[in-house]
């Protein structure tokens, strides 16, 4: 898709999540308004739904950010979609993550990704061209909010959709998939895979 950030001069950052503890949701606004004060072009757009949502809100507007973070409801794949291609990057703040679907959903849209070092992440930014891996804290959060500003110009947007094409692909996936299986049954003796001969199901 061609589908780009607005070309107003704001930088938009987006985070996509529940409003959960392990989430760090306050650790994301706090460190955001920190980079804005040294960066106001920033802005950040919060998907999502969770305990902790009321809260967060309130924090935004007792602290005058309501101008610069906006807040969407939890939203359908192809909306999160179009929110990840009208965002320059995407933010995740957590304490821990595992695989973390919403990494490759960013870079197929791409989408660079700035994380905290929570986990499953690090495990797909595997090098600056995806994005920023900094440290679990909110002032490693904040100094990575300037440093994906800075190198905005430096992600090719193209590339990191190849990316998440070219490793993560259902076509590719799948053929992991059935190699690990094959090798699995070939350790434990069973030379033709099940799955090779179609099953009748009676109902």
């Amino acid at each position: 898709t061609d589908e780009r950030p607005p070309e107003d001069g704001m930088i938009r950052a987006l985070w996509v999540g529940g409003y959960h503890q392990v989430k760090q949701p306050f650790r994301l606004v706090q460190a955001f308004a920190a980079a804005r004060q040294r960066e106001p072009r920033l802005v950040l757009s919060m998907v999502g739904a969770g305990p902790l949502e009321n809260e967060v809100r309130e924090y935004v507007q007792s602290h005058g950010l309501e101008k610069a973070i906006t807040f969407y409801p939890t939203s359908s794949r192809q909306m999160v979609a179009t929110h990840l291609r009208h965002h320059h990057f995407l933010v995740i703040s957590s304490e821990t993550e595992t695989f973390s679907i919403i990494v490759i959903e960013a870079l197929a849209c791409g989408c660079p990704v700035l994380s905290t070092r929570c986990g499953g992440p690090e495990e797909t930014i595997r090098d600056r061209s995806l994005g920023e891996l900094v440290e679990n804290s909110r002032e490693g959060l904040t100094e990575g909010f300037l440093t994906m500003v800075d190198r905005l110009a430096n992600f090719d947007r193209q590339y990191l959709h190849a990316y998440a094409r070219d490793n993560y692909g259902m076509d590719v996936i799948a053929s992991r998939i059935v190699k690990m299986y094959a090798k699995l049954c070939r350790k434990v003796g069973v030379h033709e895979a099940p799955f090779a001969k179609p099953t009748q199901v009676s109902m």
